[in-house]
């Protein structure tokens, strides 16, 4: 039996159901969103501490069928790396596969909170690519720079112009998104900042503990 063909309506149902799951996403996977920064800094402890914020936000606890996982994903520098490398794709997959309406939209609150009334001229420069995966967006912005900032004699002088005037037809939008991604990433990584300094704080009065008994 041939395969039902879909009609433009269920189309866009997909699409939009599509859309609403890689919010979710970005809810759910913010901690590894986190995890990966750190990671890219060399963090290894920053990166468990955001891994098992990750892991209490998804109820995973000593009781849960995942402990195991997760032990054994703490056990090692490798497991971590890992882990952190993981769950910062799909964070960031996500985040890609958002048209930039949608993403502009998560970051709504943080947006308004920020830029006062500027919004009105952000929501405007947004509402130019509101349609468009950000991916896509970002994909053509790194494309432009490669080519427009490129020393070596490989592109003419024509592809150069264009790459320019691409560059500056997008740097406004993905400026606006990463420094808005960074500005809704901040909290979590404030949290485990906090988290790492009351491990510290607690270590002082707990490894030591036999010195006292000489």
């Amino acid at each position: 039996m041939a395969e039902k063909t879909k009609s433009a309506e269920d189309i866009k149902k997909e699409y939009e159901s599509k859309q609403s799951g890689y919010i979710t996403d970005l809810k759910t996977f913010a901690y590894g969103g986190v995890a990966g920064n750190f990671l890219q800094n060399q963090d290894l402890d920053g990166s468990q501490i955001s891994l098992e914020k990750l892991a209490s936000d998804m109820k995973i606890d000593k009781d849960s069928k995942l402990t195991g996982f997760l032990q054994g994903t703490y056990a090692s520098e490798k497991g971590i790396q890992t882990a952190s490398v993981v769950y910062a794709n799909v964070y960031q997959e996500a985040r890609g596969k958002l048209t930039i309406g949608k993403l502009w939209g998560f970051y709504s609150e943080n947006a308004t909170k920020y830029l006062g009334d500027l919004k009105a001229k952000a929501d405007e420069e947004i509402q130019r690519y509101a349609g468009t995966e950000y991916e896509k967006i970002r994909e053509k912005y790194a494309a432009a720079a490669e080519i427009a900032k490129s020393k070596t004699n490989n592109f003419t002088k024509e592809k150069k112009e264009n790459a320019e005037k691409d560059l500056k037809k997008y740097e406004k939008v993905v400026n606006t998104l990463e420094i808005m991604e960074k500005l809704h990433l901040r909290p979590y990584e404030n949290n485990v900042e906090q988290e790492r300094d009351i491990r510290l704080l607690k270590q002082l009065y707990t490894e030591k503990k036999e010195e006292h008994k000489k």
